[in-house]
């Protein structure tokens, strides 16, 4: 299996160098050059860990990801283009995700009752069964992971995340 690994960060400039390149261009906030990039670093490594941990089960991050949407939402079976919609990709990567856990045995593509042109896709018994086989493992190190924080730091760690998730359109709009 072909793991992915994201840019690996690993040194991030000094703040006295985020200095000098703010008086080269008055743009560039010192803190917030510094707080970006060690929000980069840890998000790289943390894919990166998370990607060794999918391995050890045999499965990609991607693959990971549709079969917990799957297992969210067994109350109702879910179209491709929803599971491209929650997890955050193209319909093109669902198709392709989808076709290896068919033929792995792990989904069901079944035409919809209601209309019998599209799709519901619905996790098997051994889909749930892989699932949750991993979840145990996957909780605990996602724990081992946050324990160094207290409860009010998780807490303010989702605030300040928040705040920064509702900058995004600063970066993504023209």
């Amino acid at each position: 299996m072909k793991i992915r690994r994201p840019v690996k960060l690993d040194k991030i400039p000094k703040y006295e160098t985020l200095i000098s390149l703010s008086r080269r261009f008055p743009e560039a906030q010192p803190r917030a050059i510094q707080s970006y990039l060690f929000l980069l670093k840890t998000w790289s490594d943390v894919i990166a860990a998370l990607d060794l941990h999918y391995a050890r089960h045999n499965i990609s991050r991607g693959r990971f990801i549709v079969l917990i949407t799957l297992y969210h939402n067994t109350e109702r079976n879910i179209s491709p283009a929803m599971i491209a919609e929650k997890v955050g990709v193209t319909r093109a990567t669902v198709t392709g995700l989808l076709d290896g856990l068919e033929r792995d045995g792990l989904i069901l593509r079944e035409k919809d009752i209601e209309d019998k042109r599209a799709l519901k896709i619905r996790l098997t018994p051994k889909g749930k069964k892989v699932i949750e086989k991993i979840l145990p493992d996957h909780y605990r190190r996602i724990s081992a992971l946050m324990s160094t924080l207290d409860d009010k730091e998780k807490e303010q760690l989702v605030a300040l995340l928040s705040k920064v998730e509702a900058g995004i359109s600063a970066i993504s709009n023209p």
